[in-house]
Parts: structure tokens; C-alpha cells; sequence
């Protein structure tokens, strides 16, 4: 519902648009904030997207790189391997990749937690941080 300004000059405008003492309209302002909420959406996903993992078993193996959602993206070997049993070797792989995902996913984690507390503090004071 929209209410009328009863200005003869302003016929039709809502009340929605009134500039505030400042001269910004509220819907000025609401379209400012969700830009602002829209490129700090954006920002998260590109360093969620930069998310890498780099993990080496302890006996320096296995060397193995993932990404943000734990797919692998690099597996390097040492000629210690030459030395493990099939089995040895496919666990040693396994644990490693296990633990290049669980840094990856926390390192995730990580970046989602300051966005969502940023935001419960308010986009305001979430720009007023990065200033």
C-alpha cells in the first residue's frame, strides 16, 4: 500500500520514497544494503573457491593437495612408497587425502563463520571493519 504525499508536485510518490533528513530516500538506502550484502555474498564465494589444502603423511610419502570441497587436486609420491605393502600404501593415501579434506572443510568453516557473525553484527559495522 502505497500513501500519497499530497504535494500536487509529487503526485504518486510513496512514502517510501521521501528522502529522510540526509536526502536519501529508504528505498535509496535499502538498495545500497543489498548491494553492499550482495558483494560480501560474492567475496565469500571467491575465497571459498580459493580454498586449498596441502597435507604430507608423517613419513613423507604421500604428498596431497584438494580444494574447498575436498576434491583432489594434486598427489604426489616419494620413492618411500616403493617400500609399503599395497595395503599400507592405499591407507596411507587415503588418511592423507582424509586429513588435506578435514583442513580444507575447516578452512571453509572458518570463512563462513566471520561472514555470518559479520553479519549478525550488522552490515554496517561489517564495512566499518574492512575500512
Amino acid at each position: 500500500m502505497t500513501h500519497s504525499t499530497g504535494d500536487s508536485a509529487n503526485e504518486g510518490e510513496s512514502i517510501v520514497n521521501m528522502p529522510d533528513v540526509t536526502g536519501v530516500s529508504v528505498m535509496d538506502e535499502l538498495v545500497a544494503r543489498s548491494e553492499r550484502q550482495l558483494e560480501r555474498m560474492r567475496d565469500l564465494g571467491d575465497r571459498m573457491a580459493g580454498v586449498r589444502a596441502r597435507e604430507s603423511s608423517p613419513d613423507g610419502a604421500v604428498t596431497v593437495e584438494v580444494d574447498g570441497n575436498g576434491a583432489l587436486l594434486d598427489l604426489v609420491f616419494s620413492p618411500l612408497v616403493n617400500r609399503l605393502t599395497p595395503m599400507e600404501f592405499e591407507q596411507l593415501v587415503v588418511s592423507t587425502a582424509q586429513s588435506a579434506a578435514a583442513r580444507a572443510f575447516a578452512q571453509r568453516g572458518d570463512l563462513i563463520t566471520a561472514f555470518n557473525e559479520e553479519n549478525a553484527s550488522g552490515p554496517d559495522t561489517a564495512e566499518q571493519s574492512d575500512e
